[in-house]
Order: structure tokens, then C-alpha cells, then sequence
């Protein structure tokens, strides 16, 4: 039987941080006011700050998530960046805790939220493919041995 637990509650002590730096990012314009996916849509300034409360939220539920059912855990980035060209690339899991041990992750991880009814995982292309030898499956079977060494499986996600 599976003992996972995929009800995670983030406080609201997390969720008002998220708020703060969501309000900070939007003041210095340290990230883009593009919607994602949708690059000729710009977001008002409530869309805006929703958008990246919403998505460091999720950030904090996964690593609670990876905490209570994997022992791992990382730090979510709270850093904002000067200029929108200067930024973590991509990389939410560049640090990872377990055994109380930091170990570097060295496989871009970009945490995203779906809605509760959404069942998939977004892929970027860009992110996975090795442009100099044209290989996707040997970017894939890269990731999948490095989460096999962290003892994360896709069925108990």
C-alpha cells in the first residue's frame, strides 16, 4: 500500500513571504511582465503578483512535499535579481538536503503549478534537449538515473 502523502499544506506565514517577494519583484520589474507561453500578453500588475505567489507556493508544497515522503529537501530562492536577463536559469533544485548532507543537483528542475484537474508534466523542449549531439534520449535516460539516484520514481510522484 502506498503511504505518500499528496496533501500538503503550505502556512500562511509561507504564503504572506510569497506575497512580499512577489510585491518586490513587480516593484524593481526583476522578472518579465510576459504571460508564459503567451509572450504578446503582458499581465497587469494583480496577474502579475498573483502568478509568482502562486508559483513560489508551489515551491514551498513540493519541498514540504519531498520532506515529509523522501527525506530530501532544498531552499526556495527568495533571491530577486536585479535585471531580467540575470536569474537562477531554470534551476529550483540547484541545492538539494538529504541526509542532512548538501549535495549539488546538477539536472535543471523548474517547479511549476497546474491546476488540481491538470494531469501532466510540462517537458520545455530547450531544457532537456543536448543541441550539440541532437539527443533527447540520452538527456532523458540522464534524468531519469539521476532521479533514480535520489530514489524519486515517476509512480510515486
Amino acid at each position: 500500500m502506498n503511504s505518500m502523502q499528496y496533501l500538503i499544506n503550505v502556512p500562511i506565514e509561507d504564503v504572506k513571504q510569497c506575497f512580499s517577494f512577489a510585491e518586490q519583484l513587480y516593484q524593481k520589474k526583476a522578472a518579465s511582465l510576459k504571460q508564459f507561453g503567451r509572450k504578446q500578453l503582458i499581465r497587469e500588475k494583480n496577474d502579475y503578483i498573483a502568478d509568482h505567489v502562486i508559483g513560489k507556493s508551489v515551491e514551498i508544497g513540493f519541498k514540504r512535499f519531498l520532506e515529509i515522503n523522501c527525506g530530501i529537501s532544498f531552499k526556495v530562492d527568495f533571491d530577486i535579481w536585479e535585471d531580467q536577463l540575470i536569474h537562477d536559469n531554470g534551476n529550483d533544485l540547484a541545492t538539494v538536503f538529504f541526509n542532512g548532507e548538501s549535495k549539488k543537483f546538477t539536472f535543471k528542475t523548474d517547479i511549476k503549478g497546474t491546476r488540481k484537474s491538470s494531469k501532466w508534466l510540462l517537458v520545455e523542449r530547450h531544457k532537456i534537449v543536448n543541441f550539440n549531439k541532437k539527443s533527447m534520449l540520452l538527456d532523458c535516460w540522464t534524468a531519469y538515473l539521476k532521479a533514480r539516484l535520489l530514489k524519486i520514481t515517476l509512480m510515486d510522484i
